[in-house]
């Protein structure tokens, strides 16, 4: 068994401490920042996001049990429906607040449609050919972004810091 196998098994409480993690880093970057951002308005779309993920995963985990398309298709359909409302959040937050949209923002953003498009081509499969070609990279990708996201959004606010004091002397 493999690191990336055992973390798996755990996924749940993973989510759920990585729901704290990213509470905390909205609290630290509130903090630092002293100011509307986007650094903000992302982390807090984020902890938005993954909150409505926690308070949906177990009624979809009940959807999802039967073998039924309707089933699947409610699987799927829920989750490209709920981020793509976040995507629409955090781009209509940065518009509504005048923002730059920063790499952060961006990254998020992109992983919100790698999960759209994830979630489409796994239903496409199951559906239709039922190949399950595509169900570990859905699986495995999935889960992978998510245990990536949290220190990639650390590094970006940090680097996006940086850049801020070089260019504007902040």
């Amino acid at each position: 068994m493999t690191l990336f196998d055992t973390l798996f098994e755990f996924s749940d409480e993973i989510v759920t401490y990585r729901f704290l993690c990213y509470l905390l880093l909205l609290f630290i970057v509130m903090l630092v920042e002293r100011k509307i951002s986007s650094a903000g308005i992302t982390i807090a779309v984020l902890v938005l996001g993954e909150g409505v993920h926690l308070v949906f995963i177990e009624p979809l985990y009940e959807i999802a049990k039967h073998q039924q398309i309707i089933n699947k298709f409610g699987w799927y359909g829920s989750w490209v429906i709920i981020d793509t409302f976040i995507l629409f959040i955090l781009y209509e937050a940065h518009l509504k607040m005048k923002l730059r949209v920063t790499t952060m923002a961006q990254f998020y953003g992109a992983t919100l449609i790698f999960f759209n498009c994830c979630q489409a081509i796994d239903f496409i499969d199951r559906a239709s050919i039922n190949t399950n070609a595509f169900s570990l990279f859905y699986q495995y990708g999935i889960f992978s972004v998510n245990m990536i996201m949290l220190p990639a959004m650390i590094l970006l606010w940090l680097r996006q810091r940086r850049l801020q004091r070089t260019v504007y002397g902040t």
